[in-house]
């Protein structure tokens, strides 16, 4: 890990169990082409039993794990990794959620263009049932 100076971003992802969770979308955060200036935290309800693959973690910045207890509401278990955030930039990531390899690296751009807020876009992964639409615009409409 680097961490001769602070990252520029960091990804939040929360788990109410293990990392098999989240797996899938950590994967998709270590293809990130600024990965060596992402710090990745974990909120877990505890390291013993996360059962994290260190190996699928090298290349990010750092490294922290929050352990928070049961997660009851996972807006509580994120407030917790807040507190522990060191970039002036926090993304939420969601074990549902798979972003593309430039995705990081966009919004650090957008947000060094002065703007108050940044959000990516979003699109269908899903996109031939219509439930899966109803889906999408349900919750990201």
């Amino acid at each position: 890990m680097n961490d001769h100076k602070l990252p520029q971003m960091s990804v939040l992802i929360v788990t109410p169990d293990d990392y098999q969770s989240i797996r899938k979308t950590i994967r998709h955060l270590n293809t990130q082409t600024v990965r060596d200036r992402l710090e990745m935290i974990i909120v877990a309800p505890a390291r013993e039993g996360l059962g994290l693959i260190e190996s699928e973690l090298v290349g990010f910045q750092r490294i922290h794990v929050v352990e928070a207890g049961e997660i009851k509401l996972p807006s509580q278990a994120k407030a917790l990794g807040l507190l522990e955030a060191t970039a002036p930039i926090v993304a939420f990531a969601e074990e549902h959620c798979y972003p593309d390899p430039g995705w990081a690296a966009a919004l650090i751009a957008t947000h060094e263009q002065g703007w108050a807020a940044v959000g990516p876009s979003m699109r269908n992964a899903n996109p031939r049932t219509l439930i899966s639409w109803a889906g999408l615009f349900l919750h990201y409409g």
